[in-house]
């Protein structure tokens, strides 16, 4: 009995150390992106449009020349990435409305700059555009 005891131990071990190297050894910087939502789609009887690329276009000009100075969408820089920033949100009115607020990271304690001058419009083309880049 006891020689069994000492190899259900040493198998347990054994299996402990494998499981622990292979969760070790996981990469989880590499989150899974969503397929990009192009044309027309049918859900439920009716068929939406989805964002074109001239829509994702603009708000990639959007990006460059309010956002990529501190953001990167993969990886953080002075903010966050955000890509998966940009699932926080569930509307573009909840989008708008945080573009033009005051906002301090908790995470970065830094302040975001505001964007008082972009419009309903352009919080649409440019959460058309994270939710779709690549």
């Amino acid at each position: 009995m006891k020689d069994n005891t000492v190899l259900i131990y040493a198998v347990t071990l054994i299996g402990i150390t494998l499981l622990s190297y292979i969760l070790w050894n996981l990469d989880y910087s590499k989150q899974p992106v969503e397929e990009p939502i192009t044309g027309n789609y049918f859900i439920c009887g009716n068929t939406f449009s989805g964002p074109t690329s001239e829509l994702v276009e603009e708000g990639k000009t959007l990006f460059r020349s309010n956002c990529a100075a501190c953001h990167k969408i993969y990886k953080r820089a002075t903010g966050p990435a955000l890509l998966n920033s940009i699932k926080n949100f569930s509307s573009d009115s909840s989008f708008h409305f945080y573009l033009k607020k005051d906002k301090v990271t908790q995470e970065y304690g830094a302040p975001c700059i505001k964007f008082p001058q972009l419009t309903y419009e352009d919080a649409i083309v440019l959460r058309a555009y994270l939710k779709n880049a690549r």
